[in-house]
């Protein structure tokens, strides 16, 4: 087996293992206004979290696949003196820094944190709320609990949880929104590089690569959560779930036209070599 060969099966493999990174969401809809009532917003929170897991996971597989790539068709050109392309036009390494939005132990001790907040206010509001005295002998009891919930509610450390967890939910939107904007860009950046040592294969212009992110300010958004009430985060994570899952897509096709195209180029380099 040729190196190009090799490269293919660790292409072939990477492209595979796309499956288990490119996770689809239930339906935006059904998922905000069916689950996110019926867990009391813990879904939304989980799919945010996984969104950013999501696309950590699926970073280091692009970063692979891309550096395979560009080793393997500079190594092909090389042999039949052709132009190479730049790898300093890619910086794969900074690619894979920059694009990461949030490490996997943090988002899940963020995830631990407003899981146990949000179970422990259901707790209170079933035991305070729900159980409501109906002999006027509880009413004094019924009271005592409700200042305590107050009192808990309002302690300087109940305080800073909560404006932690606010903190850790704007830091992830804002992870995504930078992420997914470079990811598009430096993907259309590494498809204009091959395109332009590949145009005359007949595989070149599937290669094209459609940016689905658009750029979002997201300090404007930050200032439209009071006026808007927090509305505006409602679009924000529909248009992030939306058109993170219509990239991963679009980046699927394009890789699967890569590796089409490096199956080609095997096979003529063979029968030349023969």
């Amino acid at each position: 087996m040729t190196d190009l060969q090799a490269n293919i099966t660790q292409l072939e493999a990477l492209y595979e293992a796309r499956h288990k990174t490119d996770h689809v969401f239930i339906n935006w809809w059904v998922g905000t206004f069916v689950l996110g009532v019926l867990t009391g917003g813990l879904y939304l929170i989980y799919r945010l979290i996984k969104a950013v897991h999501r696309k950590n996971k699926y970073s280091n597989i692009i970063v692979k696949f891309y550096e395979i790539t560009i080793y393997s068709i500079n190594k092909l050109n090389c042999e039949q003196n052709q132009e190479t392309i730049l790898e300093d036009s890619l910086d794969l390494s900074e690619m894979l820094t920059e694009h990461r939005a949030i490490k996997k132990s943090d988002w899940q001790i963020i995830l631990a944190v407003i899981i146990s907040h949000s179970i422990l206010f259901v707790i209170c509001f079933i035991v305070i709320f729900l159980l409501n005295p109906t002999n006027p002998a509880d009413i004094e009891n019924y009271f005592i609990g409700l200042t305590v919930m107050l009192l808990i509610y309002t302690s300087p450390c109940w305080i800073i949880l909560f404006y932690f967890e606010i903190f850790a939910l704007f830091y992830l939107f804002r992870s995504l929104m930078k992420s997914y904007l470079l990811l598009d860009s430096r993907e259309e950046q590494f498809i204009k590089d091959i395109t332009s040592t590949l145009k005359k294969r007949k595989f070149a212009p599937s290669f094209k690569f459609k940016k689905q992110c658009q750029p979002r300010n997201f300090w404007l958004h930050l200032a439209l959560t009071l006026p808007t009430l927090g509305l505006n985060w409602i679009y924000v994570d529909y248009r992030l779930t939306v058109e993170a899952q219509k990239r991963f897509a679009e980046s699927a096709r394009v890789q699967g036209a890569i590796l089409q195209a490096l199956k080609q180029l095997a096979e003529e380099s063979t029968e030349i070599a023969s």
